[in-house]
Protein backbone atom coordinates (compact mmCIF):
# COMPACT_ATOMS: atom_id res chain seq x y z
CA UNK A 1 0.00 0.00 0.00
CA UNK A 2 2.98 2.20 0.58
CA UNK A 3 3.90 2.09 -3.50
CA UNK A 4 0.16 3.37 -3.86
CA UNK A 5 0.59 5.95 -1.12
CA UNK A 6 3.88 7.39 -3.14
CA UNK A 7 2.12 7.10 -6.91
CA UNK A 8 -0.63 9.70 -4.83
CA UNK A 9 1.44 11.88 -3.90
CA UNK A 10 3.45 11.99 -6.88
CA UNK A 11 0.65 12.62 -8.91
CA UNK A 12 -1.23 14.69 -6.28
CA UNK A 13 1.74 16.89 -4.73
CA UNK A 14 -0.56 19.70 -3.67
CA UNK A 15 -2.53 17.81 -1.55
CA UNK A 16 -2.25 17.13 2.22
CA UNK A 17 -2.70 13.16 3.22
CA UNK A 18 -2.27 12.21 6.45
CA UNK A 19 -1.32 8.47 6.98
CA UNK A 20 -1.27 8.63 11.18
CA UNK A 21 -2.67 5.06 12.45
CA UNK A 22 -4.13 7.07 15.14
CA UNK A 23 -5.99 9.64 13.68
CA UNK A 24 -7.16 7.56 10.98
CA UNK A 25 -8.41 4.93 13.57
CA UNK A 26 -10.89 8.43 14.38
CA UNK A 27 -12.29 7.83 11.49
CA UNK A 28 -13.46 4.12 11.72
CA UNK A 29 -16.36 4.67 13.49
CA UNK A 30 -19.21 7.56 13.03
CA UNK A 31 -20.70 9.13 16.28
CA UNK A 32 -23.50 6.59 16.16
CA UNK A 33 -21.42 4.16 17.54
CA UNK A 34 -21.04 2.38 13.44
CA UNK A 35 -17.73 0.88 12.49
CA UNK A 36 -16.26 0.44 9.28
CA UNK A 37 -12.68 -0.43 7.67
CA UNK A 38 -9.80 2.12 9.03
CA UNK A 39 -8.99 4.09 5.87
CA UNK A 40 -5.75 4.07 4.08
CA UNK A 41 -5.54 7.76 4.18
CA UNK A 42 -7.02 10.51 5.05
CA UNK A 43 -6.98 13.74 1.90
CA UNK A 44 -7.45 17.30 3.22
CA UNK A 45 -8.28 18.86 -0.37
CA UNK A 46 -8.51 22.82 -0.18
CA UNK A 47 -9.62 23.81 -4.09
CA UNK A 48 -11.79 22.07 -6.77
CA UNK A 49 -8.63 21.27 -8.45
CA UNK A 50 -7.50 19.41 -5.64
CA UNK A 51 -10.84 17.75 -5.55
CA UNK A 52 -10.88 16.44 -8.87
CA UNK A 53 -7.51 15.70 -9.03
CA UNK A 54 -7.96 13.33 -5.95
CA UNK A 55 -11.07 11.78 -7.64
CA UNK A 56 -9.80 11.23 -11.00
CA UNK A 57 -6.59 9.18 -9.25
CA UNK A 58 -8.72 7.17 -6.64
CA UNK A 59 -10.65 6.31 -9.92
CA UNK A 60 -8.00 5.56 -11.96
CA UNK A 61 -6.62 3.37 -9.25
CA UNK A 62 -9.85 1.53 -8.04
CA UNK A 63 -9.91 3.58 -4.66
CA UNK A 64 -13.09 3.88 -2.71
CA UNK A 65 -13.85 7.44 -1.26
CA UNK A 66 -15.94 8.05 1.36
CA UNK A 67 -16.38 12.02 2.15
CA UNK A 68 -16.06 13.22 5.57
CA UNK A 69 -16.98 16.86 6.79
CA UNK A 70 -14.29 18.23 8.62
CA UNK A 71 -16.49 19.41 11.47
CA UNK A 72 -19.32 18.34 13.67
CA UNK A 73 -20.62 15.13 13.90
CA UNK A 74 -20.00 12.37 11.17
CA UNK A 75 -22.91 9.69 10.39
CA UNK A 76 -23.25 6.72 7.60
Amino acid sequence: MSDLLSEFKRNVPELSIFCAQDTLTDFCEDHGGNRGEIPVALAKPESVKQLTDLVLFCKEAGLRIQPVSSSGERYR
